[in-house]
């Protein structure tokens, strides 16, 4: 994926994608990659997907596909909104995280 964002993702960033949780609720596998993007921080108040009002205290904006419970440098991702370019494919990603 090639957009006009990318030059401004210069930060390397490790994502932790959940593929499997055990009866305990922790992970049980995953893969690690790094991925470039670029974290501003602030606060915003967002609904988590069990409906609860959480606070996300910094935006991620990457090109991966990134999704609810994944990592980021070992902070939570709270939410994930896929930004589409004018031809309607994804052209980034922004990742809420803890």
């Amino acid at each position: 994926m090639c957009s006009l964002i990318s030059t401004y993702l210069k930060g390397s960033y490790t994502w932790q994608h959940i593929l499997t949780k055990d009866k305990y609720n922790e992970i049980a596998t995953s893969t690690t990659t790094t991925i470039k993007g670029r974290i501003e921080s602030g606060f915003k108040l967002i609904v988590d997907p069990t409906g609860e009002d959480v606070s996300s205290t910094a935006v991620l904006i990457t090109e991966s596909a990134v999704v609810v419970g994944d990592k980021i440098d070992g902070r939570i991702v709270l939410a994930s909104s896929r930004m589409d370019g004018l031809d309607g494919a994804a052209a980034f990603y922004e990742v809420m995280l803890t």
